[in-house]
C-alpha cells in the first residue's frame, strides 16, 4: 500500500510539473497581455473609449477604439467629433490621443460619401491639431519618398483641425469598387501626424460574429518619430462584449533616421 501511494504521489507530482510548465506559455509563445481602458464617452445609449493592450513590462502591442453597438440607433445626424484620451500611466510613443469622427453622410471625395467612422491616432497634441491651417499644402519630394508608402497619393488640401489625408492608390475604392474600409496616413507641413483606419458603418454591421480581420498597412521607408508604428490594423465584431473593436496592431518599434 505504501509503495502504491508513493507511486501515486510521484505521478501526481510529475503531472503537476508538466501542467505548470505548459501553463506558463501559450502555444504561440506570446507574453501575457493586459488591456487598459481610457475614460468612456457617452453616445446615446452606449459609449466609445480608447484602449491599449500591453505586455507585463508595459510595452504596447495594440492601440484601439471600442465602439458599443448600442450607439448605432442614436448616432447624430450631423458630423460629430469625439476626442478620446488614452489610459493613464502608459508610455506609448509617438501617440498622444485619438479622434473618432462620425460622418453620417460621408465626406469628399465622392468615393467616401457614405456613412462611416474616421479613427485618427494622433502623434501630436490636441493644441497642435487644432492649429492646423486649412487649404492647399505642397509636399517635398524627400517627404514623399521617405515618409509615405510608395503607393500613397496626397489629397493636397489640409482639413482644418485634422491635416492632409494621404490614401493608398491601390485601395479597391480607387478602382471602381465600393468603399468599405481603408487606411489613411495624415500629414501637416511635411510631418506625419496621424494614422487612420476609415470604415463604413455598413461594413462593421456586416461582419460575422467574432470575426477578426487583420489588414496589412503599407510601410514608409522611414519614420519621423521614435515609437510603435503599425504594421496592420484589425477589425473585430465582438459579440461577447457587444462592441466593434478597431485597432492598430502588430506594432513595431521604429526609430527615426
Amino acid at each position: 500500500m505504501k509503495q502504491y501511494s508513493t507511486v501515486n504521489r510521484l505521478c501526481a507530482a510529475l503531472v503537476l510539473g508538466i501542467s505548470l510548465l505548459f501553463s506558463g506559455c501559450s502555444k504561440d509563445d506570446e507574453p501575457e497581455t493586459t488591456v487598459l481602458y481610457g475614460p468612456a464617452t457617452q453616445i446615446g445609449q452606449g459609449t466609445v473609449r480608447s484602449w491599449v493592450k500591453v505586455t507585463p513590462d508595459k510595452k504596447p502591442v495594440a492601440i484601439g477604439i471600442s465602439i458599443s453597438k448600442k450607439i448605432v440607433p442614436s448616432l447624430p445626424s450631423e458630423m460629430t467629433v469625439y476626442t478620446l484620451a488614452f489610459p493613464e500611466g502608459v508610455d506609448m510613443p509617438p501617440y498622444n490621443h485619438v479622434m473618432l469622427d462620425w460622418n453620417p453622410n460621408g465626406h469628399p471625395p465622392m468615393v467616401y460619401e457614405m456613412p462611416h467612422f474616421d479613427m485618427h491616432f494622433y502623434t501630436i497634441s490636441e493644441a497642435d491639431r487644432n492649429a492646423v491651417v486649412p487649404g492647399p499644402q505642397g509636399h517635398t519630394q524627400d517627404f514623399q519618398d521617405n515618409y509615405m508608402p510608395p503607393s500613397y497619393v496626397s489629397g493636397m488640401e489640409a482639413v482644418p483641425d485634422m491635416g492632409v489625408h494621404w490614401v493608398d492608390g491601390h485601395s479597391p475604392e480607387m478602382h471602381g469598387e465600393n468603399f468599405t474600409k481603408t487606411f489613411v496616413y495624415g500629414a501637416n507641413n511635411n510631418k506625419v501626424i496621424f494614422y487612420e483606419p476609415m470604415i463604413t458603418l455598413a461594413y462593421l454591421q456586416s461582419l460575422d460574429a467574432n470575426r477578426k480581420e487583420v489588414i496589412p498597412v503599407a510601410q514608409a521607408a522611414k519614420v519621423q518619430q521614435d515609437g510603435y508604428h503599425p504594421q496592420s490594423y484589425t477589425i473585430v465584431n465582438d459579440t461577447e462584449n457587444d462592441t466593434y473593436e478597431v485597432y492598430i496592431s502588430n506594432l513595431k518599434y521604429r526609430t527615426k533616421e
